[in-house]
């Protein structure tokens, strides 16, 4: 819950309603004047990620002066997923929300996320919603990571040698979006904000400005 100064500001006989010099977000909270809340969900997320690497190499001495270590690296990384399938993607080259095929892949999304519904305005009317089309991973994994290693060490005397190689690496260990994954996105984890309305009464809107003070 939030408050703010307006509630127990000075009225204004000229200008704004209330006084700007008045008032205290503490006292309204005193009184129970609320402005506006917040209700999250608090639904466990259970990140998972898989990983396999083969590695083989051998050397090769070409002459008595020139050696090469010669090798391949093949990583195969998955996306990161989630164990019950608890997580959604958003693509917005198509606008459109994918939620995986699984035990909760018809969890249901607010009542206005794509349509009207009593009296709020849709969220998100130019989304699209697609259940059950993709894993729990989301989106495809990457198998073609293939890593040369390629040495050499080559004597221009006897006690000088130079040596240089050349490889290409992968990372596959970051995170892939979201806050900070995409299980906190509906429908699983969501935030509603709360502000009152004129009337005195709480109303589900957007959020406009930030409280004076969070309780």
């Amino acid at each position: 819950m939030f408050f703010r100064t307006n509630e127990t500001a000075f009225p204004s006989l000229t200008g704004p309603l209330t006084n700007a010099n008045t008032g205290d977000p503490v006292a309204s909270f005193l009184l129970g004047s609320l402005y506006g809340g917040q209700i999250s969900t608090t639904n466990f997320i259970s990140s998972t990620k898989k990983a396999y690497a083969f590695y083989a190499q051998d050397d090769w001495k070409v002459t008595s002066k020139l050696t090469l270590n010669i090798g391949l690296r093949y990583e195969l990384f998955s996306p990161i997923g989630e164990r019950f399938a608890r997580q959604s993607n958003f693509v917005l080259q198509d606008l459109t929300l994918y939620i995986p095929a699984g035990p909760n892949q018809d969890a249901p999304l607010p009542v206005n996320f794509s349509q009207p519904a009593g009296g709020f305005k849709a969220l998100f009317p130019q989304v699209k919603v697609d259940r059950g089309s993709v894993d729990q991973y989301l989106i495809p994994w990457d198998k073609v990571d293939f890593g040369p290693r390629v040495g050499f060490a080559y004597a221009i005397r006897q006690k000088t040698v130079v040596r240089g190689a050349y490889g290409i690496f992968y990372g596959g260990e970051e995170n892939q979006g979201g806050n900070p994954n995409r299980g906190e996105s509906a429908p699983f984890n969501s935030t509603r904000m709360f502000f009152a309305a004129s009337s005195g009464s709480l109303s589900l809107t957007a959020l406009e400005r930030i409280p004076s003070i969070w309780i």
